[in-house]
């Protein structure tokens, strides 16, 4: 899936609005992102390049070493050369067919390393996304990565001690539940309502309340 085409127009805007709405009841700055990827994965795509590359070298063994039907005679060497440009041919093929099919890279890639990825990228938004220099330190980042299907719920330190990991845990956990039924705005829009109700009490909103950081939908391709 393209994050680029994770909302459609009328969806970004309706996010906009909900991420605003939000913030009008606390202190708190909401940010929420989406990301095609968050890794590179080049072991699994070599990984598929390596077996491609063993089938083609064996198919042009098998054809360049036929004997002609009805001969006895056992067929003619292979040049070093065919076999040499059959395994770099494959290997690169295999290698471009993994980057663009994502379920068959998918079957190369373990779940640490997803894990790892994703908590980096999702760190990697936080920061560019200046949720760390909000004046009540309460920024919270919702990060959706699409092909390792996976949420993440960062919070800054005000918002993160308003909310505990328990809180910040339900908030994921309500993302999930949400981009699980199709729901892709709601993913975003019903964890933000969901952390600014829990952070008004603790984090509530000032006299003038600015808006610091932008309400826009945050979409990267392929990765942050």
């Amino acid at each position: 899936m393209d994050a680029r085409r994770f909302l459609n127009s009328e969806d970004s805007a309706r996010l906009e609005q909900a991420v605003a709405r939000a913030e009008r009841s606390t202190a708190a700055e909401f940010v929420c992102a989406v990301a095609t990827e968050s890794g590179r994965y080049d072991r699994a795509e070599s990984v598929v390049g390596l077996a491609v590359a063993v089938a083609a070298l064996g198919l042009t063994h098998a054809i360049l070493t036929r004997a002609p039907s009805g001969s006895w005679e056992p067929g003619s060497p292979v040049a070093v050369g065919w076999l040499a440009l059959a395994v770099v041919a494959g290997w690169i093929a295999g290698s471009v067919l993994a980057s663009y099919v994502h379920p068959l890279r998918r079957l190369f890639v373990g779940r640490h390393e997803i894990e790892e990825e994703v908590a980096r990228s999702a760190s990697h938004v936080f920061s560019v996304a200046r949720l760390t220099s909000t004046r009540a330190h309460g920024g919270v980042l919702v990060y959706v990565s699409l092909f390792e299907r996976r949420v993440v719920v960062l919070a800054d330190s005000g918002a993160g001690t308003a909310l505990g990991a328990g809180g910040i845990e339900a908030l994921r956990d309500l993302a999930v539940a949400r981009l699980r039924a199709g729901d892709r705005m709601g993913t975003f829009a019903a964890t933000v309502a969901a952390a600014a109700e829990r952070l008004a009490p603790v984090l509530p909103a000032t006299a003038d309340n600015p808006d610091e950081l932008p309400d826009a939908l945050v979409v990267f391709h392929p990765r942050p």
